[in-house]
């Protein structure tokens, strides 16, 4: 934690694919955007059948692309995916 936490606010769409939560160690050596391109690099570099092995792997690509940029803060992060990321990862496969 943090003595002033980073905190934004604002209104869930159709177009949003996800939110990603991540404590201050990811945040130290990654910037936003790094942290989105390491999601969807998850994403291009896995196929699967269903949406919770893309959101582990997600998460996962996140965490060690942290640890490989030698965070020394917690890493701990959280991924809250919606229908856009759904849509765009499986298409038109049933979602399981």
């Amino acid at each position: 934690m943090i003595a002033i936490p980073e905190i934004k606010s604002f209104e869930i769409t159709k177009d949003h694919d996800f939110v990603l939560l991540g404590c201050d160690g990811i945040f130290d050596k990654m910037n936003n955007t790094d942290a989105i391109m390491s999601v969807w690099k998850s994403v291009e570099d896995n196929s699967y059948d269903n949406i919770h092995s893309y959101s582990v792997t997600a998460i996962d690509y996140v965490i060690k692309n942290a640890l490989y940029r030698k965070t020394l803060d917690n890493v701990t992060s959280v991924i809250i995916v919606f229908s856009g990321f759904k849509h765009k990862v499986l298409g038109s496969k049933k979602i399981k």
